[in-house]
């Protein structure tokens, strides 16, 4: 009978760490896109959570367990574990951000393509520097980053602590919001400062050469522009977003 119980404990005690680790690698960018089967997803967080349950299995401490306590544990986990989810996914959108500021001071705001991870027509460059950073993520082994910082997150966010701590993470979601922003912001003011000196030396041609159509002459300048920065800055670029990424999910688990 004691083994009996002692069973259906750790298998309740599993259970509660799939609901958060495969809740959050069913948000995650790459593993949790919406072309990806949600039973694939939930398959990825359910190796990783058989992966760390035993690490991270002893300092749990889970008492006086009933249905409905049960019941608000699992709700409690699935909802830290989306939140974290989304956290993450939200940091990657500074690289879409960016590729849409892009588009629109070159010219190429109405240039279109298919992305697959939102099944939406985008910018091209917005969805070009999405995947590129994506792909920097796995290269970079930014995926075992996100699975260690959740193991740590239980030393932060204790077992069925969501609901009462939910203002505290409403604000971080808020917070990883805003850094995104300024993120994005920041690495696109090159090109900002680019783009302004064209049109300003544009202003000043059409000043001193009234006849000359300037603006006409701009657009392909803009686009050669855009298209030579970031084929000399790209590599750059990928360092810079592999920092930010992985020193924002540090600070957020």
């Amino acid at each position: 009978m004691i083994i009996t119980l002692n069973i259906a404990h750790h298998i309740l005690l599993f259970f509660l760490v799939f609901a958060r680790v495969g809740s959050c690698f069913s948000l995650l960018p790459g593993m949790g896109d919406i072309y990806i089967p949600m039973h694939i997803r939930l398959g990825f967080g359910f190796m990783a959570s058989v992966g760390v349950f035993f690490p991270i299995s002893a300092t749990f401490n889970v008492r006086n367990m009933n249905e409905m306590n049960t019941a608000l544990l699992l709700l409690s986990e699935i909802s830290i574990g989306m939140l974290l989810g989304l956290a993450v996914h939200v940091t990657l959108q500074c690289a879409k951000f960016m590729g849409s500021i892009l588009s629109m001071q070159s010219g190429l705001s109405m240039s279109m393509m298919f992305d697959s991870s939102a099944k939406q027509q985008v910018d091209s460059f917005g969805a070009l520097l999405t995947l590129f950073c994506t792909a920097t993520l796995f290269a970079l082994d930014g995926h075992l980053y996100i699975l260690e910082s959740v193991v740590k997150s239980y030393n932060n966010i204790e077992i069925g602590a969501f609901f009462a701590n939910i203002q505290d993470y409403t604000t971080l979601l808020i917070d990883v919001l805003e850094a995104t922003f300024l993120f994005g912001i920041s690495i696109s003011m090159p090109f900002i400062t680019l783009f302004s000196a064209i049109y300003i030396a544009s202003g000043i041609v059409s000043k001193i050469l009234p006849f000359m159509q300037s603006f006409l002459i701009l657009t392909p300048l803009q686009i050669l522009s855009i298209i030579g920065a970031l084929s000399f800055t790209i590599s750059n670029l990928a360092q810079i977003f592999a920092n930010y990424f992985v020193h924002n999910i540090l600070l957020l688990f």
